[in-house]
């Protein structure tokens, strides 16, 4: 809700009117991407996400 509602302002500020923002948040999974030539899953195996 934070992220979409701060996206949204920065377009207001911007003179986009709110109602035509739209925010599409789509998280992939950590084994569908890759870092430095490293799949995320890998690379960030020990990190822990809150």
């Amino acid at each position: 809700r934070k992220t979409i509602h701060g996206i949204t302002n920065v377009f207001v500020e911007l003179g986009i009117p709110k109602e035509a923002v739209e925010v599409l948040i789509h998280e992939s999974p950590m084994k569908n991407w890759g870092v430095g030539g490293c799949q995320a899953s890998e690379k960030f195996k020990d990190v822990k996400i809150p």
